[in-house]
């Protein structure tokens, strides 16, 4: 090959490692959001265990009396969690048609 061919292949070779390199780095964002997710989750889940237990005993006027309302809360946490894997799953089917 002559030198404006090894030129090319070279520049071609260059385009697809940034190509492979940004599609990298999406999946890493990707599955750094999707970590960050898990852990939400992970922290919610925990926190209603531990009312849970802590409030286990107590009868329903009793906690009719509590000023604010964790399961509630807790619903809310969860549409958010699945809105965020909603939002990215559809971010992930977008990118792989276009790509």
């Amino acid at each position: 090959m002559d030198l404006k061919q090894n030129l090319i292949m070279t520049v071609i070779k260059i385009r697809r490692l940034r190509t492979v390199k940004e599609r990298l780095n999406q999946d890493y964002n990707h599955l750094q959001r999707e970590k960050g997710n898990i852990e939400f989750a992970a922290v919610d889940q925990s926190y209603l265990q531990q009312y849970r237990s802590d409030n286990e005993k107590l009868d329903v006027e009793q906690l009719l009396q509590e000023p604010h309302r964790p399961m509630a809360k807790f619903f809310l946490n969860q549409l958010l969690l699945m809105r965020l894997t909603i939002l990215s799953l559809v971010k992930g089917a977008i990118f792989r048609q276009v790509c």
